[in-house]
């Protein structure tokens, strides 16, 4: 049973926030992992199977969801980063909040999925994702407001919105959410607020010893009660409940929370 991770080329890293490997065999059955609302969009196949709707196009999710495997499993994904979310498929992101779609129906003429179960080591899959992606995505233009937006609310430690940029941009505040919604995939304020979450998740799973309270003031949340109440809306579980599950998480659960 294994995980990794694996970092785009210099020419993806716009796009890709990173690529996973997932390999669960018999003897580690049966297995359940929680997978967080993390701000990224999931573009996946599973590499043991390419029928019909062994590959999805996953955007954000709103909340934590339960994964088990009952057989042996191996899958490649493409994390894609949320200011880019519509760049592989026309599609506003925001209409794909808590929905997965079946790849094949996105990409009716592409043969990538019998490619990659047919690839004979790690580096030909990626080579191939990349292939993919570099053809999918030779023609995008990447909405440049919507990334300084994502990045300004990131870079102002999660606190609050500046709207002192809103000024610079020429447009209304109403079509600057507008398009943030439609590229992003939610509101700048749920944005935050999911940003927020996954540096507090982080800063958990890495066994941070800084007590709670002081975690969630570093954040940006008001005090204590606002760190629990918000965190356990996304993952269904308090601050308090999630560092103790990390304790007692196996390697590859751990691996899979960041």
């Amino acid at each position: 049973m294994g995980y990794r991770k694996i970092s785009p080329s210099i020419e993806l890293s716009p796009f890709v926030d990173h690529f996973w490997m997932i390999d669960i065999q018999e003897k580690d059955l049966q297995f359940t992992h929680t997978v967080l609302p993390y701000a990224w969009f999931e573009l996946f196949f599973n590499l043991e199977d390419c029928s019909y709707g062994e590959a999805k196009y996953i955007g954000q999710l709103s909340k934590s969801l339960k994964i088990s495997y009952q057989k042996p499993y191996r899958a490649v994904g493409i994390s894609l980063k949320p200011s880019v979310a519509n760049a592989l498929f026309p599609i506003p992101a925001n209409e794909l909040t808590d929905q997965d779609l079946n790849w094949s129906d996105l990409d009716l003429n592409s043969n990538l999925h019998e490619q990659l179960v047919e690839a004979k080591s790690t580096e030909a899959v990626i080579l191939l994702l990349e292939s993919y992606l570099y053809e999918k995505l030779k023609n995008y233009e990447i909405d440049q407001m919507a990334v300084s937006l994502s990045q300004r609310i990131v870079n102002q430690s999660y606190h609050r919105i500046d709207t002192s940029l809103f000024s610079t941009i020429g447009l209304s505040r109403r079509r600057i959410e507008q398009r943030f919604l439609e590229t992003v995939g939610v509101s700048m304020g749920t944005y935050l607020r999911k940003s927020r979450f996954d540096a507090a998740v982080d800063c958990l799973a890495r066994g941070n010893t800084k007590i709670l309270t002081q975690v969630g003031l570093d954040l940006g949340y008001y005090d204590q009660a606002h760190f629990s109440r918000e965190f356990k809306d996304f993952a269904g579980i308090s601050p308090k409940q999630y560092q103790t599950s990390i304790k007692q998480m196996t390697e590859l659960e751990r691996a899979l929370q960041y």
